[in-house]
């Protein structure tokens, strides 16, 4: 679908955040179709932070539909696009650290929620106890300092201080040396704030890009917006022994947001490699 003959051409969405992610995703969504986004400055930290004073209570993707209708609610503007990240092990390679963003468009007026996700271990996160006085030097690099910005705080949760968007060596220093008076040494990690991480930045964008080519995509059925994967379905024979490998996704489960249709798409792979299998690897 080109912008042009997009439903949203010319149309404006509200975008929540206090953390810059317009300069990302307002681009994607003018030129893939044609929307233009109006930032709304609502207290985005009230669903949860990622340096833990406020903790997220509803899951991700509940999270970012309730900055989308905060913000709906806020200007009256019916249509609305919202993000939330999760920065954790990756499920694949657990002693990595993996970025699950994900984002939702909101048209109040069709009565749609539009998501999509985008997991990336392209994400630059630390996090280390210190003392003052203690060499900093490979922590910093680690961190991409000043590039990625740091937060120091407190290590107890009752008596919980910080000090966010630290990009300047002697602000961290000072920072260290005086949210550690109480008990002797601190936190300091990445601050993961859209603004204040360039990797997760981008992966926000890559994110925004799924969720526009998403928008842009119709139900063969009854024409909404939203067309796409809805569920992996798994099972594919073995290439050595024949037998169904259960954790081998065969196929994708495409879905309208609107209506009940649904299609399979069959992935390119047509056997699991056998070192998935449970036969052939007890």
């Amino acid at each position: 679908m080109a912008p042009l003959e997009s439903p949203y051409f010319g149309k404006s969405a509200t975008l929540p955040t206090l953390h810059g992610k317009e300069t990302v995703i307002s681009p994607i969504f003018q030129s893939a179709l044609g929307l233009m986004i109006q930032v709304t400055e609502i207290d985005t930290d009230q669903f949860g932070t990622f340096s833990g004073e406020t903790p997220r209570t509803l899951s991700q993707l509940d999270a970012a539909i309730a900055k989308a209708r905060a913000a709906i609610d806020r200007t009256g503007i019916p249509l609305a696009i919202a993000s939330e990240g999760t920065i954790g092990p990756n499920p694949l390679i657990p002693i990595a650290s993996s970025d699950l963003e994900t984002m939702v468009f909101i048209d109040s007026e069709r009565d749609l929620i539009i998501h999509e996700s985008f997991r990336s271990s392209e994400i630059v996160t630390v996090r280390k106890t210190l003392q003052p006085g203690q060499n900093l030097d490979e922590l910093l690099a680690k961190a991409d300092f000043p590039n990625h910005a740091l937060i120091v705080r407190t290590e107890s949760p009752a008596a919980f201080q910080a000090v966010k968007g630290i990009r300047d060596f002697d602000k961290l220093v000072q920072a260290i040396q005086d949210l550690s008076k109480d008990s002797g040494s601190v936190i300091v990690e990445s601050d993961l704030r859209a603004s204040f991480s360039p990797s997760r930045m981008q992966n926000i964008a890559n994110c925004a890009k799924l969720l526009t080519e998403r928008i842009a995509s119709t139900c063969p059925q009854c024409q909404t917006p939203g067309w796409g994967k809805i569920a992996p379905v798994f099972g594919l024979p073995c290439q050595d022994c024949g037998q169904k490998v259960e954790s081998a996704v065969a196929a994708d489960q495409l879905g309208c947001v609107s209506c009940d249709f649904v299609q399979t798409a069959e992935r390119a792979g047509a056997y699991a490699e056998s070192r998935f299998c449970d036969s052939c690897n007890p």
